[in-house]
C-alpha cells in the first residue's frame, strides 16, 4: 500500500478547501492545526504557514497513523499516543492498544531517550527548587488530606513480603524470592565527602544517610578519649563514646538557648549531664573528677 499517496490525497483536500474558504476555523465546525511535515523531524517547516493544514479530527488521526508508516520513529509513535488520549478523538480498542504498544516499546533500555542518564547534584538541586516554587505558589497538594483507611490497606498489601536489598551500589525493593544475584539485606551505602574539621558533610537533601557499613558496630574508647566504632572492642579501650567535659557543657549551653522562651515537658527539673560507660567519680577530698582509671592521689567516690 502507497502510504505517501494516501497521506497526499488527504492533504491535498484540505488545502483545496482552505482556500475555497470552505474550511476555516468558526464556521461551526471543528478542526485541528497538523503540521504537514512533522515539525519533530523537520524543524526548519515548523513555522512556515504552507505546512500547516486544517484537518478534522479523524483525519488527524488518520494522518498519525499513516506518518508512522512513512516516518517511522519514536517522535512519530509518541504523537499517535498523545492523540490516542485526547477527548477529541475516539478510538477503538485495537487502535488504542497499537498506539499504547508503539510508545511501551520506545521506553524499554536503550529505545529510552533517558537511558543511562543520571542527574548530577546541580540537577537535583534545581528539581528540589523547582518543586519548593510550586508548592510556595500553588499550596502542597496533600495539605489537609489524608489517604483513606482502603488506600492505606492496598498500600500495605502491595509491599507485603518485599525488603530492601543493595550491592553496594543501588537499592531494590523485591520479594525474598526475587533477590537479584550479587544483592543483600539492607540499604545502600551512602559515602559522602568529609568537610575540612573532619565532620560527614550533608547530602543534597541536606540529611546524613545512615551507613550500612556501620550496622552492627558500636563505639569504645581509650583513656586519651579516642573513639573508636568497631564490631569488637579493640585492645586498650572501653565500651562507650567519650564525650569532654568542654563538649558537654557546650551541649548544655546549646539545649538552654534552644528552649528559652518555650515551655518545655522538663521544666523545673535537674539537667544531668550523659553517662559514660566505663568512667567513674573519684576524689582526693577537695576536687571530685570523672575518669576511667583512678589518678593518683584519689580514690573512689565523691566529695
Amino acid at each position: 500500500m502507497n502510504y505517501r499517496h494516501i497521506y497526499a490525497i488527504i492533504i491535498t483536500k484540505a488545502k483545496e478547501e482552505m482556500q475555497l474558504g470552505i474550511r476555516c476555523k468558526g464556521n461551526g465546525n471543528y478542526y485541528e492545526k497538523h503540521h504537514i511535515l512533522p515539525k519533530s523531524l523537520f524543524p526548519l517547516w515548523k513555522h512556515r504557514s504552507s505546512n500547516i493544514v486544517l484537518l478534522t479530527a479523524r483525519e488527524h488521526y488518520f494522518c498519525h497513523e499513516l506518518l508512522i508508516k512513512i516516518y517511522p520513529s519514536r517522535s512519530m509513535n509518541y504523537a499517535l499516543w498523545f492523540l490516542s488520549n485526547s477527548k477529541y478523538h475516539k478510538v477503538s480498542s485495537r487502535q488504542y492498544e497499537r498506539a499504547k504498544l508503539l510508545n511501551w516499546e520506545n521506553s524499554l533500555g536503550e529505545s529510552n531517550p533517558n537511558f543511562g542518564n543520571k542527574w548530577n547534584d546541580e540537577q537535583k538541586l534545581a528539581a528540589s527548587a523547582k518543586t519548593k516554587n510550586q508548592i510556595a505558589t500553588f499550596g502542597n497538594p496533600m495539605k489537609d488530606k489524608h489517604h483513606s483507611e482502603d488506600s492505606k490497606r492496598k498500600m500495605s498489601t502491595s509491599k507485603m513480603g518485599r525488603h530492601f536489598y543493595t550491592d553496594g551500589v543501588k537499592t531494590l525493593c523485591v520479594s525474598d524470592d526475587n533477590v537479584p544475584e550479587g544483592f543483600y539485606k539492607g540499604h545502600t551505602s551512602d559515602f559522602l565527602p568529609k568537610t575540612e574539621d573532619g565532620r560527614k558533610a550533608k547530602s543534597v537533601r541536606g540529611k546524613n544517610m545512615k551507613h550500612d557499613v556501620n550496622t552492627g558496630k558500636k563505639w569504645f574508647h581509650n583513656e586519651n578519649g579516642q573513639n573508636v566504632l568497631a564490631f569488637e572492642c579493640p585492645e586498650g579501650f572501653t565500651k562507650g563514646k567519650y564525650i569532654s567535659e568542654e563538649k558537654l557543657r557546650e551541649m548544655k549551653r546549646k539545649n538552654s538557648e534552644a528552649h528559652k522562651g518555650k515551655l518545655t515537658w522538663n521544666k523545673g527539673k535537674h539537667y544531668s549531664l550523659p553517662k559514660r560507660p566505663g568512667q567513674h567519680w573519684y576524689t582526693n577530698g577537695i576536687t571530685t573528677i570523672r575518669s576511667v582509671s583512678c589518678p593518683e592521689g584519689f580514690w573512689l567516690g565523691r566529695d
